[in-house]
């Protein structure tokens, strides 16, 4: 707020009066931070890939426990399907009644396991049951690209639509003979963040896959 004196004289009374007005300037605020803690560790023909589901406003206020649409999403468009083992050993199918979760959403992002359905309402807990958990497997129809992105959760969701339509349209390009390697997509992922660093996507991103080993 600057405050401007305008001077004001009345010609026929000879004197002079002044003026306060003060000036306000509108604040634009075009990013949130909502929180997110992604990590990865690479190893010899693995790699992992974590975060969690918390998003929040910037500051005490949690908007949702449960969120994972742009926090862990696929990039390359692989297939996905999702099997789990529960506590007395059964198998479930993720097609239609698998209610422990896993496999891919349509957008590419995780799909959360859910943990309070992991258990029978009939089966007796013990510690071993606690310890053991639950097992949760999803096969690929080939070797994904994933990448974990925090920050501004709207610049995350618009960075993982991009970066999935660049991909999609490569492959298109191809006539479907295959996607982009890890390599490649940390390339494109790295053009697409310079392309925007006059109004940067505030996203802080790990990009985790494994190379194909040509003998």
């Amino acid at each position: 707020m600057f405050p401007k004196i305008i001077l004001s004289m009345s010609l026929g009374l000879g004197f002079f009066t002044l003026i306060p007005i003060a000036f306000t300037t509108a604040k634009f605020e075009p990013y949130a931070l909502n929180g997110g803690l992604v990590s990865a560790v690479a190893g010899k023909d693995y790699v992992i890939i974590a975060s969690d589901t918390r998003m929040t406003d910037g500051g005490y206020s949690i908007m949702t426990r449960d969120y994972m649409t742009s926090r862990i999403w696929d990039a390359t468009g692989v297939s996905s399907s999702a099997s789990s083992s529960s506590l007395d050993g059964d198998d479930n199918d993720n097609g239609n009644g698998n209610p422990y979760g896993g496999g891919l959403n349509s957008d590419g992002s995780l799909v959360i396991p859910k943990k309070e359905a992991s258990v029978p309402a009939s089966y007796e807990i013990d510690e071993n049951d606690i310890n053991e958990g639950i097992s949760i497997k999803t096969s690929f129809t080939q070797c994904p690209t994933f990448i974990a992105s925090a920050g501004c959760a709207s610049d995350c969701e618009a960075l993982k639509r991009k970066m999935r339509s660049e991909i999609s349209a490569h492959k298109y390009w191809n006539h479907g003979a295959g996607t982009l390697t890890p390599s490649g997509i940390a390339n494109l992922l790295m053009m697409t963040l310079y392309s925007r660093r006059t109004f940067p996507f505030y996203s802080f991103c790990i990009l985790a896959g494994l190379d194909v080993a040509l003998s």
